[in-house]
């Protein structure tokens, strides 16, 4: 996946010289399946260069009056360039060796000078690469997973239509349809234990919209019960939690001492636990009892290792 924008450069740069390209080619060169070379080209086209297909010899090739076509010069643009060199999911070297031809000169320096300036604190992710690898074949192949997931009590079988993938609050996590559970969740990937893509293939949801069901929200479950609970966060993290959307109603209370509560519905208890967990000692769960119980059994854990 991380391969993309690369591979769209070089297919870009190659038909911006002139050069007619096949499918076979494009195949061979980029690694990927005949559905992901449609992909690409699609993605080319939408961005609105002209791509033509010669049905005689089998070929892709721009249309020479758009060949001049550089890449926008838009300062937002350059921006986001920049950042996308400077992603920990890039090759940095190579993407910007696939931008140089395609640049002027002084949108180049520009990038250059703005990528010291950009920074990702990630940490370093432990995930087997078998289960990056089931996981991206079962996204774009739509192919159903076997997972082996780790939650609080014990080691689950699951078995998942996988949607997507997306970054938040320094894990990374799959989005896809339950069977086991009848609905749509999430799973953190440092908490699969294995993943096998099954040769069964599965057809997403109608109904499924990535944007709608997480937005600016941190906790995902298209169906199910929510319950309300209230965390407790002080000072030093108030405003940041202040700042952003965490839960559906949510509602915050500023306390005197400049730590604040957070109330709202939350879907997955063992989600808002690891995730109040992340705050150390920086939050609080306040209600409801059962996960306050939760916390202290966790807690109580925690203090048999040392």
């Amino acid at each position: 996946m991380s391969d993309r924008l690369p591979r769209l450069l070089s297919i870009y740069h190659r038909l911006l010289q002139g050069e007619k390209i096949t499918l076979d080619f494009i195949m061979e060169y980029g690694e990927i399946s005949r559905r992901t070379v449609f992909q690409d080209i699609k993605i080319l086209k939408d961005y609105g260069i002209s791509i033509l297909y010669d049905k005689v010899n089998k070929m892709y090739y721009m249309d020479p009056i758009n060949r001049d076509r550089i890449l926008s010069t838009r300062s937002d643009e350059i921006m986001q360039l920049a950042v996308a060199i400077k992603s920990p999911l890039q090759d940095e070297e190579k993407l910007e060796r696939s931008l140089k031809p395609l640049l002027k000169e002084d949108q180049t320096k520009r990038i250059d000078k703005l990528k010291h300036h950009i920074h990702f604190k990630i940490p370093h992710s432990k995930i087997n690469p078998d289960i990056w690898q089931s996981i991206g074949e079962g996204i774009l192949d739509k192919k159903k997973l076997y997972l082996k997931y780790k939650s609080l009590s014990a080691v689950k079988v699951f078995h998942v239509h996988p949607y997507d993938l997306f970054f938040a609050y320094q894990s990374w996590y799959l989005i896809g349809f339950c069977e086991e559970e009848g609905n749509v969740r999430v799973f953190r990937l440092n908490r699969i234990v294995t993943s096998n893509a099954s040769i069964k293939t599965f057809t997403v949801q109608p109904s499924y919209d990535f944007e709608r069901l997480y937005g600016k929200k941190g906790f995902i479950r298209e169906t199910g019960k929510t319950f309300t609970a209230e965390i407790w966060f002080d000072k030093e993290y108030s405003r940041v939690i202040n700042e952003v959307e965490w839960c559906e109603s949510q509602k915050i209370t500023l306390n005197p001492d400049e730590s604040l509560i957070l109330k709202g519905k939350f879907y997955d208890e063992e989600e808002l636990i690891h995730w109040a967990l992340g705050f150390g000692i920086h939050a609080k769960i306040l209600k409801p009892e059962r996960l306050v119980q939760s916390m202290k059994n966790i807690v109580q854990d925690i203090q048999k290792l040392y």
